[in-house]
């Protein structure tokens, strides 16, 4: 009797032991499942800051570069108001230079003069200041003005009559130049010199 109870027993417990473990062992796969589900909400969030944070720096160094470059047109801005009023000096200069006195006892005085002219040119050449070129080029009314015309090549530019200077693509002031109107140069009259040399004196 007590060995039948016994194996009763032993059958009972096989059989709790057997229903027990595949509920163990479901509620670990909920768990297993449970957690991939949280990484991969996890990596997501990851993956969203990670982009919030490189538009954000992105953003940060677009505003860095507008505030560089707007910073850089203000002073170029400030930088030609100034020297636009200081463009009448150089002009006065110059002039001073193209009537300097053949005296030799004024050459000093004339170097001097010389000397400052290329300082004050140099100064503003660091700022940014440009000379604009005319010599033998087309005319261009963004940067040209024509005071005059005269025989030559159409529209070439003949001589300089003022400087023109620019800063960056900044026009400070437009070159004055004469230019050509199309026009051949008067040839010389033979007939007429030739008379004037045989007439008598």
């Amino acid at each position: 009797m007590t060995d039948e109870n016994t194996a009763s027993t032993a059958g009972d417990d096989n059989n709790v032991a057997t229903t027990a473990n595949p509920a163990t062992a479901g509620n670990g796969d909920q768990d297993f499942s449970a957690l991939q589900n949280e990484l991969e909400d996890t990596k997501n969030k990851l993956d969203d800051l990670t982009r919030i944070s490189q538009h954000a720096l992105a953003d940060l160094q677009n505003f860095k570069k507008r505030s560089e470059e707007e910073k850089a047109k203000f002073i170029v801005f400030a930088n030609s108001l100034l020297i636009t009023e200081l463009l009448p000096v150089l002009d006065n200069i110059d002039r001073a230079i193209v009537h300097l006195p053949e005296d030799p006892a004024a050459k000093e005085w004339a170097n001097g003069i010389i000397a400052i002219l290329k300082q004050l040119e140099e100064t503003l050449k660091k700022q940014g200041l440009e000379k604009i070129v005319t010599e033998n080029l087309p005319f261009d009314p963004n940067f040209h003005e024509a005071v005059m015309t005269r025989p030559g090549e159409k529209d070439l530019i003949l001589q300089e009559m003022e400087k023109g200077y620019k800063i960056q693509d900044r026009v400070l002031r437009r070159s004055k130049v004469i230019v050509g109107n199309g026009e051949s140069p008067a040839a010389p009259n033979l007939t007429t010199q030739s008379a004037a040399a045989g007439s008598p004196k």
